[in-house]
């Protein structure tokens, strides 16, 4: 195709495809993080709040929320190193100190709102992730196919994600705000960075290949979530789209949050917010594995799990193991 022809077919001087994409994700992105600092101004909505304690499932001895779908829920995520995670938990004892009037995280209240231990539930930093798609979601079940097994299908999305995997190098990514939605969920939203100037030691040439090299590691998430459609069979569109994040946290209960409360939150969440703002950069991991999780439990990625290391394939090493509720 000559340039005049192509041309022609964008626009003359517009931008390639893939550039307009990736900043229509990026005002995209903006706009929801924007959305969400606000969501919770009006207080908590109680119906998103019911929603995150889902009273149709049933809780196990331990306290954890226990899927009963027949084994059908399948999801991928991105894990968040266990350094980074640990890091984080001062941010959540700081936003759910706030929630339950603790003193500076002291686990002594000083008001008469209504906040229980029960109120709140704090996500394991053991698991912490960004979940990036789901193959099969509690509200959109993936089609079945009778003449296929359970293992069969885990085993074949498995082989998927092992070669969606080979076409990411892993990938910076920073916090940029805490909020408090009014789903109730306490969120640390994330962005990705390019990684122009990051050693990883390794092979240049076959990293050249990968879809988010450059200037295109900073849409890492969306890309991958993008050619997702393209190699498995079922993608749910309840999964998320835009936003990049991790649950810190979510509160359960809508008497917990009065609007003494809320004010109080959100002062917390601007100030650790600016905090992240000043220091974007120092605060910053490294995304090199994804997760495909058999899910057995409701909120948290616990079943069998499946890790996929990021990377072209001689960099890319996968393992199984299984996280249980107490890992």
């Amino acid at each position: 195709m000559s340039a005049t022809s192509s041309e022609a077919k964008t626009g003359h001087g517009a931008a390639p495809p893939l550039l307009q994409q990736e900043a229509q994700w990026r005002r995209a992105r903006q706009a929801l993080y924007e959305q969400l600092e606000r969501s919770a101004e009006g207080g908590l909505n109680s119906d998103a709040v019911q929603a995150s304690r889902c009273p149709q499932q049933g809780r196990d001895p331990g306290g954890e929320i226990l899927i009963r779908l027949d084994d059908a829920v399948t999801v991928v995520c991105a894990e968040i190193p266990r350094a980074a995670a640990q890091q984080w938990q001062g941010i959540t004892t700081a936003v759910v100190a706030a929630v339950r009037g603790e003193p500076k995280g002291t686990g002594t209240r000083s008001d008469r709102v209504g906040t229980t231990a029960e109120s709140v539930y704090v996500s394991d930093p053991d698991v912490m992730h960004v979940t990036l798609f789901y193959t099969s979601h509690p509200d959109d079940l993936a089609p079945r196919n009778p003449g296929e097994r359970k293992a069969d299908r885990i085993e074949r999305e498995v082989t998927q994600l092992r070669e969606l995997a080979t076409k990411f190098a892993p990938f910076r990514v920073t916090p940029v705000k805490v909020v408090l939605a009014a789903s109730g969920a306490i969120l640390l939203l994330l962005q990705c960075l390019n990684i122009d100037n990051m050693d990883t030691h390794r092979d240049s040439q076959a990293l050249e290949a990968v879809k988010n090299a450059g200037s295109h590691a900073e849409f890492s998430v969306d890309l991958l979530r993008q050619e997702a459609q393209e190699f498995f069979p079922f993608v749910s569109a309840k999964g998320p789209s835009t936003i990049v994040h991790a649950t810190l946290a979510r509160v359960l209960s809508v008497d917990a949050v009065d609007a003494a409360v809320l004010t109080r939150v959100q002062a917390v969440c601007k100030q650790l917010s600016a905090q992240l703002a000043s220091d974007a950069d120092s605060n910053a991991l490294v995304v090199e594995q994804l997760w495909h999780v058999d899910e057995s439990h409701y909120i948290r990625p616990t079943g069998h799990t499946s890790v996929v290391s990021l990377g072209p394939r001689e960099t890319s090493r996968p393992t199984s193991k299984a996280l249980s509720a107490s890992r």
